[in-house]
């Protein structure tokens, strides 16, 4: 598929060949026509932005716009194959079809991702997330940590037992006693 919105129709021109309009003009014409319905969905676009474009090799080779009634009709195209590009914005056409040509759309084309829903665990993930968790950590509980030593004696002096602190017997004294 091409960058640009529509889909590569692969038609073989031999296989497309009128003969209703090569006999009603009388005269021989330089080479085949082709010609189909497309087929869109009124409400979305009009018969005046839908164009199909006729390449061989790369190269451009013919242009036709759909009447109203999504009828078009591309006269004097050599023997060969081709390709049929729809080029419709926001519908998508298939790129191999049968015949006679009936063109629909198989679905709508996308052009932009959709936004996904604000994820608060998604958001601290990020580096900003986190910048802004170790600075509450930062600003809230890094105080709350502080010791003030005239605080931790106080403490320190509260627990500990109003007796004497207690000696240990060494062994030698254990036997003795």
């Amino acid at each position: 598929m091409r960058s640009w919105d529509s889909a590569i129709l692969i038609v073989l021109v031999t296989a497309l060949i009128s003969a209703v309009s090569s006999e009603s003009t009388g005269s021989r014409s330089k080479g085949f026509t082709v010609q189909g319905k497309l087929i869109w969905p009124g409400d979305i676009i009009s018969a005046a932005s839908v164009k199909l474009i006729l390449s061989t090799d790369g190269t451009i080779q013919k242009y036709a716009w759909p009447q109203p009634d999504g009828k078009f009709a591309i006269h004097n195209v050599p023997a060969g194959s081709h390709l049929l590009d729809v080029a419709a914005v926001g519908l998508v056409y298939p790129q191999r079809l049968p015949e006679p040509l009936i063109i629909r759309p198989v679905g709508t084309a996308d052009y932009f991702e959709k936004q996904a829903p604000f994820n608060l665990i998604g958001f601290l993930k990020t580096p900003y997330g986190l910048m802004i968790i170790f600075g509450a950590l930062a600003v809230f509980v890094l105080p709350q940590l502080k010791v003030d030593p005239e605080e931790y004696q106080e403490m320190m002096r509260q627990n500990a037992p109003s007796s004497t602190p207690a000696v240990t017997a060494s062994p030698q004294r254990r036997r003795q006693n």
